[in-house]
């Protein structure tokens, strides 16, 4: 209905990094610094979620392209699109939020994102170019930069306000619980801007990989789910690698997009923002869900105390 809000939004590309390092600073000020050391060694779960990223989520996407791609001539396309979208690392911060939602293990969440990231200038190339023979680079200086600043350095600052101004017996902020929600909608009104003009157009190609985003995610989430339970992972740490090794992040493959595909395949992008979409509003829902169930647990714990 107004798509020139987000459009705005992105527009002024200070936006974006600033809510994301927000999310950071929330996540850092909320981290038990021996729970992120013991989360160091998971071997189980960073294995998990790079094999799940890294791979399975390609293989489940290339399958999808092949099955649900609209016409002989158009598969190439369709295929470019759906292996672009699932080479992607994990969500540079809607998978914290979301396990922060959750009151899942943000320390592991925190963990399992900042390896797929810096993993992704190796492995992601490799899968594009094994599974559609394209070769692509990453601004690499560039994205380690921008981890640093819009990650990093706000855990870093949030673990230092917490340590050196907030009372040890105070509990944390009723609003570092909502603002990571706020800002999760600000993304999703934003991933619909910029997908408005695609959404009116070529209804039969937004329809076929609206289907192959949802199933793809709905899989990768009963995948890593299944996946934690075969691990033997805590609940805390289960939930985490179902956020992280469902999620796919947009900027890189944007960035891809437009350096190597939007000339001859301009509709490849689609499926980035779609699965982007499908992943805010579904593991919102899913995990506002399960952080008011583990607050209830908490509360009754307490109450029969």
């Amino acid at each position: 209905m107004w798509p020139e809000g987000g459009t705005q939004i992105r527009e002024h590309n200070w936006v974006t990094p600033m809510l994301i390092a927000v999310i950071m600073f929330i996540a850092g000020f909320s981290l038990q610094i021996s729970n992120l050391a013991r989360q160091v060694t998971n071997l189980r779960a960073v294995g998990a979620v790079i094999a799940t990223v890294f791979l399975v989520a390609p293989l489940l996407a290339f399958g999808l392209a092949k099955l649900l791609a609209p016409t002989k001539d158009a598969n190439h396309e369709f295929l470019v699109g759906m292996m672009l979208m699932s080479a992607q690392a994990g969500s540079l911060a809607s998978a914290v939020a979301m396990t922060m939602l959750a009151r899942a293990d943000t320390e592991l969440a925190l963990i399992l994102t900042l390896v797929t990231n810096l993993l992704t200038s190796l492995l992601t190339p490799w899968v594009l170019d094994f599974s559609i023979g394209t070769d692509v680079k990453f601004p690499v200086t560039e994205m380690m930069s921008r981890m640093v600043l819009v990650m990093l350095l706000p855990v870093v600052i949030g673990q230092f306000v917490r340590w050196k101004f907030w009372p040890k017996d105070k509990a944390t902020p009723k609003l570092f619980r909502y603002a990571p929600q706020l800002i999760i909608l600000v993304f999703v009104y934003t991933g619909f801007s910029a997908a408005a003009d695609k959404l009116l157009d070529r209804w039969e190609w937004i329809l076929r990989f609206s289907v192959a985003c949802a199933l793809l995610h709905l899989a990768l989430l009963w995948f890593t789910k299944l996946l934690g339970e075969q691990l033997k992972l805590d609940e805390g740490s289960s939930r985490a690698l179902m956020f992280c090794g469902s999620q796919k992040t947009l900027p890189n493959g944007i960035y891809l997009w437009d350096k190597y595909f939007s000339a001859q395949q301009p509709y490849a992008a689609v499926p980035l923002v779609l699965y982007h979409l499908f992943q805010l509003v579904l593991d919102t829902i899913i995990a506002t869900r399960i952080g008011a169930r583990a607050t209830k647990s908490v509360d009754s714990t307490k109450s029969a105390g």
